[in-house]
């Protein structure tokens, strides 16, 4: 196994994106917050539906099948646009088109985009 420097902390690690254990963990808690923060806004069926068993289970495999690879970083290394050691880590699963706008998308496979977050946030944003 090559060791690579975790990108936040600089800590040894053989994850690839180099981001080690430690500092992974400590993004699943910020996430934790700013989810629970944005629950508050969300209509309560959606609130619902992003805690249940389903949406879980899809999401897990969905980020699965990709590699735990963001989709954008890997379109962008493809295009010259990013170097393939600069592709982060997927930690969001976006639904192309909104849950808001056709329900009954919300656990269609080909509805579903692995993102870092920084190509989330911009998604969100409507930066479609």
């Amino acid at each position: 196994m090559k060791l690579t420097l975790c990108a936040k902390c600089g800590a040894p690690t053989i994850n690839h994106p180099s981001i080690c254990d430690r500092c992974l963990a400590g993004r699943k808690e910020s996430k934790r917050e700013l989810n629970s923060a944005y629950d508050r806004l969300r209509d309560p069926r959606s609130v619902k539906f992003y805690h249940s068993k389903d949406w879980k289970a899809l999401r897990a495999a969905y980020l699965s099948s990709v590699g735990y690879f963001c989709e954008d970083c890997v379109e962008e290394a493809r295009t010259g646009k990013r170097r393939p050691e600069d592709i982060a880590v997927a930690t969001d699963v976006h639904h192309r088109i909104p849950i808001a706008d056709d329900w009954s998308l919300r656990l269609a496979w080909s509805n579903l985009q692995a993102l870092c977050d920084l190509h989330h946030k911009g998604k969100r944003r409507g930066r479609r």
